[in-house]
């Protein structure tokens, strides 16, 4: 517990120097390049998300409450998307990405209804996936990007080489932008 709450401590901290360091940007307009210190800050959080999931099944309400605040950032993008494919061009690989919005709950109920797909009584287990466009986006995929898919239930941090030479096809995952450039993939639980 005392690990946990001081990778806490470390995250705050390094998101409050964020924040001094871009003040700038949040007043005017964002840096032109990446800005090392939000992506850093958002694959620490990734992997602090990744390890509280893993070890106790569990995440902290102090993570998910920073990861709120990280995501509003506004160099920072988040999506759901599912993998349509993975294309090799020399040495750069692409995604090719579907993105879509998920739904749980009631609201998931009302958006089934609304699109005419499904009975809201019979929704797999109380989530629905909304696809409204079938529009594929390709994005660039960096080497250095922070991965977490799942292993069952819980996330686990995988290496960049071992996710591209995987079977991705149609599998769910959170993509994290920082100023258009990917950095975190989470992969989505489906029950």
């Amino acid at each position: 517990m005392k690990w946990k709450n001081l990778r806490v401590t470390v995250l705050v901290g390094i998101t409050l120097v964020s924040l001094g360091f871009n003040g700038y940007s949040f007043y005017n307009k964002p840096p032109k390049e990446t800005n090392p210190t939000t992506k850093e800050l958002v694959q620490t959080m990734g992997e602090i998300s990744i390890q509280s999931n893993s070890e106790s099944g569990v995440q902290g309400e102090s993570v998910e409450e920073l990861k709120k605040i990280i995501y509003k950032l506004p160099q920072v993008e988040k999506k759901l998307a599912f993998i349509k494919g993975v294309i090799t061009e020399g040495n750069t690989v692409y995604l090719d990405l579907d993105e879509v919005e998920w739904f749980g709950g009631a609201a998931a109920e009302i958006a089934a209804k609304e699109d005419g797909v499904l009975e809201p009584e019979s929704l797999p287990n109380g989530f629905y996936i909304r696809n409204a466009s079938e529009e594929i986006k390709r994005v660039k995929l960096e080497p250095d990007v922070t991965i977490a898919e799942l292993n069952g239930a819980r996330h686990q941090q995988v290496d960049y080489t071992s996710f591209i030479s995987e079977e991705l096809m149609d599998r769910l995952f959170h993509l994290t932008f920082v100023e258009g450039k990917v950095v975190l993939l989470e992969e989505q639980y489906r029950p």
